[in-house]
């Protein structure tokens, strides 16, 4: 019987076996083909994903005028039930759809537009769940 540690490597022969040095090891993560250190910011990310879920605000723009084509789509998984989202998508959507047809929203201005929808969209989330889930705003000109 050999007790081993993380690193220790073993030798053997046809009639013993024995511990013969020690290679550097740690945990690391098989995705498909690729290996991922159990540090890395891509894991990091899964986890913070697989507690928080993640949350996608669409909204569909008329490419020539810029204005919102139908309401702001809210759609999310690993955060709450969908009657729930349902529910809450009730209240965020129309306030979206209100920001854009007012000109709060530019399209020349993506960078700034996508931290304003999830600033709001962070804030009700929060207000009516406790949770932050990671919100990504999808702009689609049509």
């Amino acid at each position: 019987i050999f007790v081993l540690e993380d690193g220790d490597v073993l030798e053997l022969n046809g009639a013993e076996g024995w511990i013969a040095g020690q290679v550097q090891a740690g945990q690391v993560f098989l995705d498909g083909n690729t290996t991922i250190e159990m540090e890395s910011s891509t894991l990091r990310e899964r986890r913070a994903l697989s507690k928080a879920g993640i949350v996608l605000v669409i909204s569909m723009i008329d490419g020539l005028n810029h204005k919102l084509m139908g309401e702001v789509e809210i759609v999310g998984t690993g955060f709450v039930d969908s009657d729930r989202l349902g529910f809450i998508s009730s209240k965020v959507s129309p306030m979206l759809s209100e920001s854009w047809d007012r000109g709060d929203f530019l399209v020349s201005d993506l960078v700034k537009t996508n931290k304003q929808i999830k600033r709001i969209v962070s804030d009700i989330l929060y207000k009516e769940t406790g949770k932050r889930p990671m919100i990504v705003p999808v702009i689609l000109q049509v």
